[in-house]
């Protein structure tokens, strides 16, 4: 399996500069309708010859009558970047996993699938995704939280740590090891 760090602006300039043994960096891009990680555009540039998840963190809990426009704020930002990105929206707490949150979230997916031709992966915990499950919910591309054992589910990314090496730092497998099925999740905007 291919090990990768995922990024945000709590991560130190350290830890973005040890992500670049990996073939694979994640980093948080945008954050509900108005926050842009302000060490996006310098980290995602440092990732020359990496494959770049860009996430979303999704705050449905506050805009789900509005997720086209949550949307619109992650591919903004990303088009700013001028790179090759694979997208995924973090789907976790503050959010509750009610339906109205999981139609707002599927609303986002066909938005962003409309405009870039790819659906982003899902980053969602086990215990929400059997939650999403048992509501009639499913996603195609999942990218699961759950620390220790392997998730139940079949899932392309599974972050398994938030403790590596003894740090704050979130670390992920790529379930197969075939990067060319990460890449043409690649998009450029």
């Amino acid at each position: 399996m291919i090990d990768f760090n995922d990024l945000s602006l709590w991560n130190t300039d350290k830890q973005a500069l040890e992500s670049l043994k990996d073939p694979i960096v994640a980093i948080k891009a945008t954050e509900g309708l108005k926050i842009t990680d302000p060490k996006f555009l310098a980290r995602s540039g440092l990732f020359k010859n990496q494959i770049v998840i860009a996430y979303h963190f999704c705050r449905l809990d506050q805009n789900h009558q509005r997720p086209e426009a949550e949307a619109d704020a992650f591919l903004a930002a990303l088009k700013k970047g001028a790179r090759k990105y694979v997208m995924a929206l973090d789907f976790e707490g503050p959010c509750k996993c009610t339906k109205v949150e999981l139609d707002a979230l599927y609303r986002m997916i066909s938005h962003i699938a409309t405009k870039t031709g790819k659906e982003p992966y899902v980053y969602i915990n086990e215990s929400m995704l059997t939650q999403a499950k048992r509501l009639g919910y499913d996603f195609s591309w999942l990218w699961i939280a759950k620390w220790g054992s392997k998730p139940k589910y079949t899932c392309g990314l599974w972050q398994y740590t938030n403790r590596a090496n003894g740090q704050n730092l979130d670390r992920n497998h790529l379930m197969v090891d075939d990067l060319e099925l990460l890449r043409r999740h690649e998009v450029i905007l």
